[in-house]
């Protein structure tokens, strides 16, 4: 893990109830930048989030942000653990991360260990990791947002061998009453990145 510097990876991102999708990438340089975006190549919509390695930003016109703005404390915090390149397994009593098995459960037609992550703010999600294979197969948590309590479940499949590692090629998101998927058809590690795709650009006047 430590000896992957960058990654990059692109694909699809698809909103199937609503007929959309988008061409999707993400760029990530240790220790703690990162970007996404997602481009509806038909209107020229593109959405950006982005960690520069002191600070978050970004741009979605699908909530009326067409210009780079600042990420508030909160959503950084969460943006920061979503990307962390070692996830919340590898050094987790540094960073201050406490694991407990729950138990075993039916989930998705497999048998999974369920695995409660708390982190040292208080927040936490659920864990599913696959009985015979070890292999994180999804997560689970309940999160605000405008003012409402509103759960996500994540689950992965498709994993490949990239780099030493096996990274999910297939990444399935329930929000609430939507569902929406990834699927990449590239994944690369330790190929140049420069950081000037991490700085914020300029309001346009």
């Amino acid at each position: 893990l430590k000896s992957i510097k960058t990654t990059y990876q692109e694909g699809t991102f698809a909103i199937p109830a609503m007929g959309m999708e988008f061409k999707y990438s993400r760029y990530s340089k240790r220790p703690n930048k990162m970007k996404m975006e997602m481009a509806d190549e038909n209107s020229g919509m593109q959405m950006i989030q982005c960690l520069n390695g002191d600070m978050g930003w970004y741009v979605d016109p699908f909530r009326g942000v067409t210009e780079p703005v600042e990420m508030d404390e909160q959503m950084y915090e969460m943006m920061a653990r979503q990307s962390d390149p070692d996830s919340f397994l590898f050094d987790r009593e540094k960073k201050g991360i406490k694991v407990e098995l729950v138990g075993k459960e039916e989930r998705a037609g497999m048998q999974v260990n369920n695995v409660k992550v708390t982190y040292k703010d208080g927040t936490f999600f659920n864990a599913f990791f696959d009985v015979d294979s070890g292999i994180l197969m999804g997560t689970a948590m309940t999160m605000e947002q405008m003012g409402q309590q509103v759960s996500m479940e994540t689950r992965m499949a498709d994993y490949k061998e990239v780099g030493g590692t096996l990274v999910p090629h297939t990444i399935t998101i329930m929000q609430a009453t939507m569902e929406m998927s990834i699927n990449l058809t590239k994944y690369t590690v330790n190929e140049p990145v420069d950081d000037a795709i991490f700085a914020m650009p300029a309001a346009e006047k």
